[in-house]
């Protein structure tokens, strides 16, 4: 199953992190979905892994939940604060949100940054982020 080796298949001894998303990108290809990235990741490199975790994640439960095939991706930065959207054009009901492992994976790791993490369902599914700058 290509979904289950998507994290194995990203290589964590590539440090720039523009070349792991390409590579994350390449791979979900693989299951004909694209992902789509507005704006930049941020230069702290612990946020940055976090943020391309937090894809990796959402972006293989829009496959397997709702049958995505476009993820849309925002990044920006304001006021000190770094915001992540993501957001799919996949199929959702509403009655099977729940928030499971990867949903909990991704509060912990933003913990830390003071970080809040919304889902919504219109008018499409998505996920916002907001990290604070420490």
């Amino acid at each position: 199953d290509v979904l289950k080796n998507i994290r194995e298949d990203l290589v964590y001894e590539v440090y720039d992190i523009d070349e792991m998303f390409n590579r994350l990108k390449l791979t979900y290809e693989l299951v004909n979905t694209k992902l789509h990235l507005k704006g930049k990741f941020p230069e702290d490199k612990k946020i940055s892994n976090i943020f391309i975790n937090i894809i990796r994640e959402a972006s293989t439960n829009a496959i397997r939940h709702s049958g995505a095939k476009n993820v849309y991706i925002s990044i920006k930065e304001d006021n000190g604060s770094i915001y992540l959207n993501i957001e799919n054009d996949g199929e959702i009901n509403e009655n099977e949100i729940i928030e499971g492992d990867g949903i909990l994976g991704m509060k912990r790791a933003i913990k830390p940054y003071l970080g809040t993490l919304v889902i919504n369902t219109k008018p499409r599914f998505n996920i916002n982020i907001e990290v604070k700058k420490i």
